[in-house]
């Protein structure tokens, strides 16, 4: 196939046009990716700064103040059924998952349960130290581990471990993660849904647009030359094609005019041939 012919132009038509088509379709469903995605970061921006605003982790810092000293009594005592009872109260307003009271040798007391199956098994993870205020905070994928000391007036008795369920705020920007993800799904189908229709129109428009290019460059100029062919066949060699393009139908054009040049030549000589033996 030259890089002049017929056939390698129609390809570098269908070429660009896919080419054209593939774009359009990548940069505007990036685009629309894009401005959803910012949306969303912002709305859960938005979302983390209120709930931040909550102070999380000082309401932790007082529940577990309260608690060191609501549970230090029982546990001075070991009275593990007052600290059964306390377990029971602090459920009563706090999302406790596990409650596990360890004493000064680091060995659980009770988990707050009758049958009691830890007692005395050994605490597992780090626990705060003797003498520090501060409990510890570890989050575990939804739930929060909040490990303190159990004393009062300086005076040291054990640890409590409680594991909490997500705080509301977190539940909260977890359903609106899951609200704004499927709302997102959803735009972005609708945009993806408007964006092939355009591509469709795009595509017949463009599809009528090459019908008019093959009309002009290859139906018309294959109907002058079968015209031409008729007319050489039925004996009128003086109807020249005006066709000169550097492609398969330029050739075909001159071949024909060649064809047809030749024909009267060889036409003019037989009637000279005639004429001389005609005399």
């Amino acid at each position: 196939m030259r890089a002049s012919g017929i056939g390698t132009r129609y390809a570098l038509y269908v070429a660009a046009l896919a080419a054209a088509l593939v774009a359009v379709t990548l940069v505007a469903a990036g685009a629309i990716a894009l401005q959803r995605t910012r949306v969303l970061q912002r709305e859960l921006r938005e979302a983390v700064g209120a709930a931040r605003a909550a102070d999380d982790e000082r309401a932790l810092d007082g529940a577990a103040r309260y608690l060191g000293l609501h549970l230090f009594n029982p546990l001075y005592q070991l009275d593990v059924e007052r600290l059964n009872e306390a377990i029971q109260q602090t459920q009563a307003w706090l999302p406790v998952v596990t409650f596990l009271v360890v004493d000064r040798e680091g060995r659980v007391l009770t988990d707050g349960t009758p049958s009691n199956p830890m007692y005395g098994e050994p605490a597992e993870g780090p626990l705060p130290r003797e003498q520090s205020p501060d409990p510890i905070l570890i989050h575990r994928g939804s739930v929060t581990e909040l490990r303190f000391r159990v004393a009062a007036g300086g005076v040291w008795a054990g640890w409590g471990i409680v594991t909490l369920s997500e705080p509301p705020w977190e539940a909260s920007l977890r359903r609106l993660e899951e609200q704004r993800t499927s709302e997102l799904w959803r735009g972005h189908q609708a945009s993806l849904l408007k964006l092939g229709a355009l591509i469709m129109i795009a595509t017949l428009g463009l599809g009528l647009l090459t019908s008019l290019l093959l009309s002009r460059t290859l139906a018309r100029p294959l109907t002058q030359m079968s015209r031409a062919a008729g007319q050489i066949a039925a004996g009128n060699l003086d109807h020249p094609l005006p066709i000169d393009s550097p492609d398969e139908l330029g050739d075909l054009a001159r071949a024909l005019n060649r064809m047809a040049g030749e024909l009267r030549a060889h036409e003019e000589a037989l009637r000279a041939e005639r004429s001389d033996l005609a005399a």
